[in-house]
C-alpha cells in the first residue's frame, strides 16, 4: 500500500508538471491581441488546437487513474493501520496527534501523559476524550512551563496546565525523589531551592 501510494503520488507530480507545461504553451500561443486573428497567433512550433485538446484529455485521464490508485492506496493504508491499532497494547502519540481521525473508532481506558507540565490544558484534553478512565500525568512543575507566545492567551491562563489545576484542587502529586543524571554537587542546589531538600541522588560523585 505504501509503495502504491508513492507511485501514485509520483505519477500525479509528473502529470501536474505536464499540465502546467501545456497551460504555459497555450498561453504563449494565444497572447492577448485583439487585432490579430486567433488562428494566425499560433506559432509554427506549437500543436494545433485539436492536438492541445487531445493532450489535455490524455493527461486528464492519466491523472484520474493516478488519483484512483492514490485513493485505493489510502484505503489499504487505513485498513492496515486499523489492524495494527486493534492488536496493539500500547499506542504512543503526541497530545494533538491523539485527535487523528484514524483513532476516532478507538478508545483508551488508560492514558499516560508525559511532560504534562509542559503541555497546555487544551492539548492535554485531546487524548482524554478517547475514553480515559485512568489518567497518569508525569511532569515537573518546577521546570519549564508550556510555551505560550500570545500575551492575550497568557492573560486568560493558557499557561496553567491541567497538572497544575488538578494539584491545586487538592490532589497531591507523587514526588519521584531520586535523580540519576546529575553530580551530587549539582543536584544539591535544585534539591534545596525547588524541592525542599527532598531530592536524593541515585549516583555517587565517583560515578560522575
Amino acid at each position: 500500500a505504501v509503495k502504491l501510494r508513492e507511485r501514485a503520488m509520483a505519477r500525479l507530480n509528473v502529470l501536474r508538471e505536464e499540465k502546467e507545461a501545456l497551460a504555459a504553451r497555450i498561453g504563449l500561443d494565444l497572447p492577448a491581441s485583439p487585432a490579430v486573428p486567433a488562428r494566425s497567433r499560433m506559432s509554427p512550433q506549437t500543436r494545433s488546437p485539436v492536438g492541445v485538446r487531445s493532450s489535455a484529455g490524455v493527461i486528464g485521464a492519466a491523472e484520474a487513474n493516478a488519483r484512483a490508485d492514490l485513493d485505493r492506496a489510502d484505503v489499504l493504508l487505513r485498513n492496515a493501520m486499523d489492524e495494527v491499532l486493534a492488536s496493539a497494547q500500547v499506542v504512543c502519540s503526541t497530545c494533538t496527534g491523539a485527535g487523528d481521525p484514524q483513532l476516532a473508532a478507538h478508545t483508551f481506558r488508560v492514558v499516560v501523559l508525559d511532560e504534562a507540565t509542559q503541555a497546555t490544558e487544551p492539548a492535554v484534553l485531546v487524548p482524554l476524550t478517547r475514553g480515559a478512565q485512568c489518567v497518569v500525568m508525569a511532569g515537573d512543575p518546577q521546570q519549564l512551563p508550556p510555551t505560550v507566545v500570545s500575551q492575550k492567551a497568557l492573560s486568560y491562563g493558557l499557561d496553567v496546565t491541567l497538572f497544575d489545576r488538578v494539584a491545586a484542587s487538592g490532589v497531591t502529586p507523587l514526588l519521584l525523589d531520586t535523580q540519576y543524571r546529575m553530580h551530587p554537587a549539582i543536584s544539591a542546589f535544585p534539591s534545596q531551592h525547588f524541592y525542599g531538600g527532598q531530592l536524593r541522588g541515585g549516583v555517587q560523585a565517583s560515578d560522575k
